[in-house]
């Protein structure tokens, strides 16, 4: 009687090892156009993600991040070459850091504080693939104006949703020129941006305008190792 016990326990757990349900994947498309000068350069961005992962690909350079080890990877994808961060969590409001590394010293980003004023133009607007509400955010600085449309929408799907709005959030935490949508997102954790249109003035420069949609956002199964290193990868000097 023992030893059936036993073994009915251990086939149990090798049942539950073996049905244990994977954490559900994630892949968006991101599109954008910025315009310079009259010159309009499109780039598209692959997005995999899923619980604690997240890769990111504009064919170029792809980020790894694995908020499960604690570091992220930026891969030169040509090249086969990659640097490494560490990923921190902020003690005050438990939001991720990237560490400096000298990739950053030294480079000047000019990033003013902008004067916002936000409204939300309406609701249930039918633009692009989501129904979403549209906001328009003007923002005034010493040298340059900010007029920022966005389109925020609200998936069927929550997991999907808090996910792919913490990728944005993370990925605008650093863009004065967007606060005002990454301040909605932060408390709008359910909601995701599907439209960006963004035209920033100064009087010493042309104007730059950035269009940024979202052209695919849906669960899919990631590519084998997605989520890892590529092999023969090394590490920057």
């Amino acid at each position: 009687m023992g030893k059936k016990r036993i073994t009915l326990i251990v086939f149990a757990v090798i049942s539950l090892s073996v049905f244990a349900k994977e954490p559900q994947q994630y892949h968006a498309v991101v599109k954008t156009t910025r315009t310079y000068m009259d010159v309009s350069r499109e780039t598209q961005s692959d997005y995999w993600f899923t619980k604690g992962k997240t890769f990111t690909s504009n064919g170029r350079v792809a980020t790894i991040s694995r908020h499960d080890l604690g570091v992220v990877y930026t891969l030169l994808i040509k090249k086969n070459i990659y640097y490494v961060d560490s990923i921190k969590a902020d003690k005050k409001d438990n939001t991720a850091t990237k560490d400096i590394d000298f990739r950053y010293i030294g480079v000047d980003r000019y990033n003013p504080v902008y004067d916002w004023v936000t409204n939300l133009e309406s609701k249930n607007d039918t633009t692009g693939l989501f129904k979403s509400d549209h906001y328009i955010a003007d923002g005034d600085a010493d040298f340059d104006q900010v007029s920022l449309e966005f389109w925020l929408t609200k998936p069927d799907d929550r997991n999907m949703a808090e996910l792919f709005s913490e990728i944005a959030v993370n990925s605008m935490s650093y863009q004065s020129t967007r606060k005002p949508m990454a301040d909605l997102l932060s408390k709008k954790k359910q909601e995701v941006p599907v439209r960006i249109i963004e035209l920033i003035n100064n009087p010493i420069a042309p104007p730059i305008k950035n269009v940024i949609v979202i052209e695919k956002l849906e669960p899919a199964e990631a590519p084998e190792g997605i989520f890892d290193l590529p092999a023969g990868a090394k590490k920057a000097q």
